[in-house]
């Protein structure tokens, strides 16, 4: 991944306020390194953890929204598995069951050889249905 300096620095500032369990603050970070290095080789990452923060937050519904982003904009990412049982985390959590068993059922056809398509699989069955 090639990146200046400057957009690195912003990338791991706003990653450091994730991992220091500031999930607002990390929300607002992550969302200003979007803002100012939109094409960054790190966005589908700065999604993701923008969608876990809020998931973090228990805000579910603007998780999913954050998480389909990556998804829909970042398809060949390897974020984009791991968005999809974000999602469907998510959904379980808003009791939204057949959403979250199509959410699962999608991350395993679309990404079979994934680690998160082995979680999905687990997931599924916790769920009850294949």
């Amino acid at each position: 991944v090639n990146v200046g300096r400057d957009e690195q620095g912003a990338y791991d500032a706003a990653l450091a306020v994730f991992r220091g369990g500031d999930f607002a603050g990390a929300v607002r970070s992550l969302q200003a390194f979007l803002l100012r290095y939109p094409a960054s080789a790190h966005a589908a990452s700065a999604r993701y953890w923008a969608g876990s923060a809020l998931y973090a937050q228990k805000d579910y519904r603007a998780a999913i929204a954050e998480q389909q982003i990556v998804v829909e904009k970042f398809a060949s990412s390897s974020r984009a598995p791991e968005a999809l049982l974000n999602i469907a985390a998510s959904q379980d959590e808003l009791k939204q069951r057949p959403a979250a068993r199509a959410t699962l059922q999608k991350l395993i056809k679309d990404y079979p050889d994934s680690e998160s398509a082995k979680l999905a699989r687990e997931r599924l069955a916790a769920l009850g249905g294949k």
